[in-house]
């Protein structure tokens, strides 16, 4: 289980973990370096075991705790009020019309401030662009203005994750 010159690889599970764990922490630095490696950002919190999801519901309104564990990372942002972290998971193509067990989508959780009212409004600008309802219809949409570092990394949309193609050896 290595990566290009012997570098250990971390499992995905513990990536995704790394991921959360910077989002929750507003750790930009370590999320940079997470997406920069190609940490898939398209995951539900499930996927990270019973006591990860426990522990996130720990932090969040008992309204909306039965739902952590069909979240995103981009819900968990939106609702943490990490505008930073929601906009580079744009940038990494986290789709925006993922809806969690009670129906809302990442930005229904965003608090209305500044920082995510810029980010509707290149979310909305750029699903006009396509011509479609952006509540309906931008969990399918390539937000070009979005993906910065990624662009010529194959993206598998079915597993959510950047292909991996370094060393040609998916084993693990």
């Amino acid at each position: 289980m290595t990566r290009g010159r012997g570098k250990p690889r971390p499992s995905d599970i513990q990536i995704k973990r790394e991921l959360v764990t910077a989002i929750i922490e507003d750790d930009v630095l370590a999320l940079e370096d997470l997406l920069r490696e190609k940490a898939p950002v398209n995951f539900k919190l499930e996927v990270l075991g019973e006591d990860e999801v426990w522990r996130i519901t720990s932090m969040v309104n008992i309204e909306v705790a039965e739902a952590v564990a069909s979240w995103t990372p981009l819900h968990l942002a939106c609702y943490l009020g990490n505008a930073e972290a929601a906009d580079l998971l744009l940038r990494a193509r986290a789709r925006i019309g993922t809806k969690d067990l009670l129906g809302r989508e990442p930005f229904d959780y965003a608090p209305n401030n500044h920082e995510f009212q810029e980010l509707r409004g290149l979310v909305e600008k750029q699903s006009g662009e396509h011509e479609c309802d952006p509540l309906q219809e931008a969990d399918e949409i390539l937000i070009s203005e979005f993906v910065y570092p990624y662009d010529d990394i194959p993206f598998d949309y079915e597993l959510g994750e950047y292909e991996d193609h370094e060393d040609g050896d998916e084993t693990e």
